[in-house]
């Protein structure tokens, strides 16, 4: 009786000190990989497209890939249940454009596919830039690459789909499909996602501090092409480059899971000014420490008497932003890029601001104590 008292106590203090998801912040954040949900070659068509939405309360997703079947290609689309991980529609058709506001129908690159109905009705309207489906009876066009668009531009229409007509917004038409199409981009109070266009890797930042991770590394030296989130971040599909197949790329599942991981992100260093170059000596003099970076790594120790002599460069672990100056001089910085664990002890170094102005060419170094 003794034992399972206290491994009802157990369950209990485990039950209190679990995090939801909306409570997690971005370093609580874990990736796990669902499901390979299609593989594309890259010699063939690579039109792949994916996109989540709700019906009657239950999350979905629909994506498009291309698949050979009897030696020719052709566009299909699956439809998954989120909370059963089940595909349980698979259909011809082409790339994903938008769902209805209720969720029972699709606009495809060729058509609008009924779900329910499992048919295909064709429309004699070209769709062209950005669609946004946003009542029951009119499909949005704008110009633009984004989605989510902090402004219209000039060029929108709407196509009714009582009569099949391709109508011109007015400018209170713009206005308002301008503030909805903004509320359903996907959001999370603590955290967002991001891309980078460069190495194409997706990260997750931190909305209070400086604190961001990569989430998604890319593979093989080829960058992630794109991907979408479902409206509350839980759920991302990545298109990437294929790990175990050839000449290929892969549409992937992701869920993000809240973890009860604690982390210190936040430590003190004394002020390494008198040791900055004289260009960014004199950006400090001007500007102060609010906003300065700096790289954290290892310490690098003198093997002869164990003294600190600088920052070991090959082991970064992370990047702070000096957040804070204390009355004594002293610097707070909070963590910003992590990488690996940082802990006091180690040393910070590479003393920065932004892109655009000068960096310490010192070398100018101090090590990270406890905040």
């Amino acid at each position: 009786m003794k034992y399972i008292s206290i491994l009802l106590l157990l369950l209990a203090q485990g039950a209190v000190a679990q995090i939801s998801f909306d409570d997690a912040r971005a370093y609580q954040i874990q990736l796990r990989e669902i499901k390979v949900l299609a593989v594309v070659q890259n010699y063939g068509p690579a039109n792949a497209s994916a996109e989540f939405f709700s019906d009657n309360g239950d999350e979905k997703l629909l994506f498009g890939y291309p698949a050979t079947e009897g030696g020719r290609y052709r566009q299909k689309v699956g439809l998954m249940r989120l909370d059963t991980k089940v595909i349980h529609n698979n259909f011809s058709g082409s790339t994903i454009r938008a769902i209805s506001p209720d969720g029972t129908r699709v606009l495809l690159s060729n058509g609008i596919y009924d779900l329910e109905k499992r048919k295909l009705f064709k429309i004699n309207v070209r769709l062209l830039g950005m669609v946004a489906w946003l009542d029951d009876d009119k499909i949005y066009t704008y110009d633009g690459i984004d989605k989510y668009p902090t402004r219209m531009p000039a060029q929108c229409h709407y196509v009714d789909l009582n009569d099949l007509q391709a109508k011109t917004m007015t400018a209170e038409q713009k206005a308002s499909v301008l503030e909805r199409i903004k509320e359903q981009r996907p959001s999370n109070s603590n955290f967002f996602l991001s891309r980078n266009s460069r190495s194409g890797s997706i990260y997750i930042s931190d909305k209070k501090t400086p604190y961001m991770k990569t989430l998604v590394p890319f593979k093989n030296g080829y960058p992630i092409q794109w991907y979408k989130s479902s409206s509350d971040l839980k759920y991302i599909v990545v298109m990437r480059s294929s790990e175990y197949h050839a000449n290929s790329k892969e549409l992937v599942l992701y869920e993000l899971k809240a973890t009860k991981r604690e982390l210190t992100t936040r430590f003190i260093i004394n002020n390494p000014s008198q040791y900055f170059s004289e260009r960014f000596k004199k950006n400090y003099d001007e500007k102060g420490a609010l906003g300065i970076w700096a790289d954290v790594y290892e310490a690098k120790i003198k093997p002869l008497n164990d003294k600190k002599i600088g920052a070991n460069k090959n082991t970064f672990k992370a990047s702070v932003k000096v957040v804070e100056v204390l009355r004594d001089g002293r610097w707070i910085v909070e963590m910003g890029y992590h990488s690996n664990d940082i802990i006091s002890g180690c040393v910070a170094t590479n003393f920065r601001r932004d892109k655009k102005s000068p960096k310490d060419t010192n070398g100018a170094w101090t090590t990270l104590i406890d905040y």
